[in-house]
C-alpha cells in the first residue's frame, strides 16, 4: 500500500497526536534507543534522508525542514544508536504503527485537522 502525502496541517496534527510514542521502544533490537522524537518531515524518500541528516546535526525539526520547498509531508519516528547518539534511524509513522499492529486510518483522524 502506497502512503499518500499529508498536508502540513495534517502532519502537524498527527505529530502532536503521537507525541506519546516518545520514550516507547523503537524496535526489538538493543542497538537502538527508545523513540527520541516524532516530527514533521518531507514526504519524498530522498528529502526524508536529507531532512534526517540536518536533523541529526542539531535535533531541530523546524530548522531541518527549512530546506524543503514542496507541500507534501509525512511524520517520522526517530531513534538513536545506543553506541553513538549521533547516529539516527527513522521510519514513517504509518509504517511504525503497522509494525506495532496499531491500525491507522487518516480518515478517522480528520477531526484533528480542523
Amino acid at each position: 500500500m502506497k502512503n499518500e502525502p499529508l498536508t502540513l496541517q495534517e502532519a502537524k496534527a498527527l505529530c502532536v497526536d503521537f507525541q506519546h510514542l516518545v520514550g516507547k521502544p523503537y524496535s526489538q533490537s538493543n542497538s537502538w534507543s527508545p523513540i527520541i522524537s516524532v516530527v514533521v518531515a518531507p514526504f519524498e524518500d530522498v528529502n526524508k534522508w536529507i531532512f534526517s541528516r540536518y536533523y541529526a546535526e542539531g535535533r531541530n525539526a523546524a530548522g531541518a525542514l527549512s530546506f524543503y520547498k514542496e507541500h507534501k509531508y509525512d511524520v517520522l519516528v526517530f531513534s538513536a544508536s545506543v553506541s553513538n547518539q549521533k547516529w539516527l534511524t527513522y521510519t514513517d509513522l504509518r509504517s511504525f504503527l503497522a509494525q506495532q499492529g496499531i491500525p491507522f486510518d487518516v480518515a478517522q483522524l480528520q477531526h484533528s485537522f480542523r
